[in-house]
């Protein structure tokens, strides 16, 4: 049994690298916010 390729249409690669800009503005933030707050929530004391 063998499988042919998916090809992609030609302007995924755009596509795909603006959502990624954005996300990377964007998500910097939020996936640092994240793991601090479980942090927070499970030793507050580490801030000191």
């Amino acid at each position: 049994m063998s499988l042919s390729p998916v090809l992609s249409p030609p302007n995924v690669k755009d596509q795909v690298r603006a959502v990624t800009r954005s996300a990377h503005s964007l998500g910097g933030a939020l996936v640092r916010s994240a793991p601090l707050r479980k942090l927070d929530l499970q030793d507050p004391g580490y801030k000191t």
